[in-house]
């Protein structure tokens, strides 16, 4: 499998959200789905009459993704309940005997969601590793992002790898998701041979939709081409290098740590001399810094969402649609 798969024990990548915990949790779960299946933990039948595969996402618009492919053959649960960072997440019991039930959990990225490398399943999938390299963006420079420091040097700089200093929301880019879907067809085959050729087909038509999405917001945004975005967090920079957009800036060194104040002296001087011409926050993050950034620049306040779940954001395309009108009715008319 070309896609990066991991498995085994505790990383450091648990270790803000208490590793201990989730292992106990996660043998707990394991003992009680074994004493009450009689079976082992990651053993799924087959799709059959009445059955159904069953696969877990960590986050919304994971789970949208494989769910587009997976079609009616698989059900796909999402871990993290709306509202919630993934950043600061810590799985609860119920998403340890969710995992427990899969056949294979599929997360992000290791540092954005690496929690999941945790959970009692053997297949834990990160869907960012099927991202060609010549398609990922660096973190900006400074910017924590989870556990780890970026060491990207420019928000639009390719070419870099899976490691420290990637960004993993690939999923804001209809373009990069694309390109993961051949990858993510062929490991669902590997998990399911006999529905190999419905994940297949279900991936050439998402990628036919993801066609006629691009064109439907290129047309849209075209005429923001080059304006520049604050955000509170840099959790948008795919979508922005598909609609000819700039960062700005990000708002927080770290999902949930405000800046300083000296940050933020330095944010109202940019604002101005780029003519930012709105601060965008996000619905799971604290909103405060964005408020007191509006106060001291007059800027109006939007909201971005970066996950989804909710009603209206279900499904991929609402999703990017949403981003998408949100931008555009931010930025005013044109024309």
């Amino acid at each position: 499998m070309h896609g990066r798969v991991a498995s085994g024990g505790a990383r450091g990548v648990c270790r803000r959200l208490g590793a201990r915990r989730v292992r106990a949790l996660a043998a707990t779960a394991a003992a009680a789905l074994l004493l009450a299946r009689g079976e082992g933990a990651a053993a799924v039948a087959a799709p059959g009459e009445g059955t159904r595969l069953a696969f877990a996402a960590t986050i919304a618009p994971v789970a949208a993704i494989v769910r587009e492919v997976a079609g009616r053959r698989a059900e796909v649960r999402t871990l993290l309940p709306p509202g919630v960072s993934p950043h600061t997440y810590e799985p609860k019991p119920s998403d340890l005997r969710a995992a427990s039930a899969a056949r294979a959990v599929f997360y992000a990225q290791d540092a954005l969601d690496g929690w999941a490398v945790d959970l009692p399943q053997l297949a834990r999938i990160e869907l960012f590793s099927f991202v060609p390299p010549q398609l990922r963006l660096a973190m900006p420079e400074g910017h924590a992002h989870g556990h780890r420091h970026a060491s990207g040097v420019h928000s639009h700089a390719e070419g870099t790898e899976a490691g420290a200093g990637a960004d993993g929301h690939f999923w804001t880019s209809p373009l990069t998701v694309r390109a993961v879907l051949p990858e993510l067809a062929e490991t669902l085959s590997r998990l399911d041979p006999a529905g190999a050729a419905e994940y297949r087909t279900n991936a050439r038509r998402f990628d036919a939709e993801l066609r006629a999405l691009h064109r439907e917001l290129s047309a849209l945004l075209q005429p923001y081409a080059g304006e520049h975005l604050l955000l509170l967090h840099p959790s948008l920079q795919y979508f922005l290098r598909d609609y000819g957009l700039e960062l700005a800036a990000a708002v927080e060194p770290a999902p949930g740590k405000e800046p300083s104040p000296r940050y933020v002296v330095e944010l109202v001087k940019l604002v101005r001399r780029l003519k930012v011409k709105a601060v965008f926050a996000e619905p799971q993050l604290p909103p405060r810094i964005v408020r007191v950034l509006a106060e001291e620049t007059g800027l109006p306040v939007y909201e971005l969402d970066p996950l989804g779940g909710i009603p209206g954001r279900r499904t991929y395309s609402e999703l990017l649609r949403y981003n998408a009108h949100t931008v555009a009715r931010a930025l005013g008319p044109r024309g």
